[in-house]
């Protein structure tokens, strides 16, 4: 007998199935063939019939990976009650879900079913969701599993209940805890607990970057031998600025390191530690001064700072002052002249657009050829190059010719080429030769994870819904089938799955 298992997985990859064969392969409660399903649409809206079948599945797997799909706000409401908490968890993370590929949301419906949620792994998501409203983090804050209840009333609990809890946790005998509670960022230790905090082996460090400081405590640990304290000093926002530059003159690299990351730091200081950290091309910003993104004549102040985390954080600014701007575009460091070139566009020299599009190959380098100031003659260079990324780019750019276009129609790349003269779309014979051919594609092993001729044509775009739904019935027999063969009585679906109207 044929082996038709490969036509279930092909079929469900392909974008161009219509709504009523989708949803009679959702029907069939396969658990694979939903979550393949779900993976080939997972960037695309989902219609509300085939959203909904898959929404009913048995398989708890399916439903949380329905949750981070472009699907209704009512079913969006449907899946935050949802008896597994796997999948309401789904419905918590899903707005930080893969990296802003697209605009997730939570409706207020659905966090209002999740503001009742007693599972302690929903409630601490909901609690450290930067997505989550307020008023909501407050409302689990009341009722939060014990676990995580002290931690919520610190940051979310009324003025009192919260401060009252902050002093039981500073005594608390567990260790953990009391280095916990000094990490919130809703309160300092009172004085007089001060001196029993430093005494804490326990705790010193921990609570070294928070507690006032007055004067002499403020020297006594900015002198203390063990630079794990003067590491941990560096952050203390009470620290003198005389102090301050004495940290920036320490021997030990860890505390210069530290001191970098302190909020404010002084540009006299930050050019006088000599550090030679961040040279990799991905650093992270110096939050302070992205949060003061509007301050013109601060950027301009840092723009010129002599470690390379500062002069990226202001590079990736949009709206700099010219003179910024023209600063930055000759800095030594490419990563900040990129930064500017992506966050900056509309006032960077064009040459820096150029050499960024010339020697970058990431996804912002389309934008910048496609900006109306980079000059038409290098997107001609670009189209005559002899490095196939650049003619894709000068393809990507849409602003060629017809000549241009001409001269790429014909380019090596057959990838390339096939863009400027697609074949024509097979026809049904075509397609019915192809789909009888287990051969792998020409240039792949005869392997089972290499595509073959009849799985690539049954994914393929135009592929005609009858034969869509031909496939689909031999796969269904073939199902019906091997049930049979295993002594399972199985109806068939079939006559469920045709549409109205279809030839048997």
């Amino acid at each position: 007998m044929t082996d038709d298992r490969w036509i279930a997985p092909a079929l469900a990859a392909n974008p161009s199935v219509p709504d009523d064969l989708l949803i009679a392969m959702a029907a069939t409660n396969d658990r694979q063939l939903q979550l393949d399903l779900i993976a080939a649409r997972r960037y695309t809206p989902m219609s509300l019939p085939v959203a909904t079948v898959l929404a009913d599945s048995a398989h708890a797997r399916v439903r949380q990976e329905l949750a981070c799909c472009l699907i209704s706000d009512e079913l969006l409401v449907r899946l935050a009650g949802d008896p597994d908490p796997q999948v309401r968890l789904w419905i918590v993370v899903r707005p930080q879900e893969v990296l802003n590929r697209l605009p997730y949301y939570v409706p207020e419906a659905a966090y209002a079913v999740l503001a009742r949620d007693d599972d302690p792994m929903v409630q601490g998501e909901l609690l450290t969701s930067p997505e989550a409203p307020e008023q909501l983090k407050r409302a689990v804050a009341r009722r939060a599993h014990p676990q995580l209840r002290d931690r919520a009333i610190l940051r979310f609990g009324a003025d009192d209940e919260a401060t009252g809890t902050y002093h039981r946790l500073l005594a608390h005998p567990d260790a953990d805890v009391r280095r916990q509670a000094l990490r919130t960022e809703r309160f300092r230790p009172p004085s007089d607990l001060v001196p029993q905090l430093l005494a804490d082996p326990d705790v010193r460090l921990a609570a070294v970057p928070v507690v006032p400081l007055t004067p002499e405590l403020a020297h006594t640990l900015v002198t203390d031998p063990d630079p794990q304290v003067r590491r941990a000093v560096a952050g203390n926002p009470d620290l003198p600025h005389d102090l301050v530059g004495r940290l920036a003159r320490d021997s030990d690299p860890g505390v210069t390191a530290a001191l970098l990351n302190r909020s404010h730091l002084p540009i006299e200081f930050v050019n006088g530690i000599d550090d030679t950290r961040d040279r990799q091309l991905r650093t992270y910003p110096v939050e302070w001064l992205w949060e003061h993104r509007d301050d013109v004549e601060l950027l301009d102040r840092y723009s010129r700072a002599r470690h390379v985390r500062y002069r990226r954080t202001v590079a990736g600014i949009p709206g700099l002052a010219p003179e910024t701007v023209r600063r930055l575009a000759t800095d030594e460091d490419f990563a900040v002249r990129l930064l500017l070139a992506e966050h900056n566009p509309e006032r960077v020299p064009v040459e820096l657009l150029v050499e960024m599009v010339r020697t970058w190959s990431g996804r912002s380098a389309v934008a910048m050829v496609r900006n109306p100031r980079f000059p038409a003659e290098v997107v001609d260079q670009l189209v005559r190059s002899d490095d196939s990324s650049h003619r894709w780019l000068a393809y990507l750019s849409d602003r060629l010719t017809e000549a241009q276009l001409a001269l790429l129609a014909d380019d090596p790349d057959p990838a390339l080429a096939a863009r400027l003269d697609p074949p024509a779309t097979p026809s049904r014979a075509e397609f019915e030769a192809r789909l009888a051919d287990p051969s792998p594609l020409p240039g792949h092993d005869p392997h089972p994870g290499h595509p073959t001729v009849r799985e690539t044509a049954a994914r393929h775009r135009q592929l005609p819904v009858e034969l869509m739904w031909e496939l689909w019935r031999r796969a269904e027999l073939a199902a019906a089938s091997d049930l049979s063969g295993a002594g399972v009585e199985q109806p068939s679906l079939v006559e469920k799955a045709t549409p109205a109207g279809s030839t048997s």
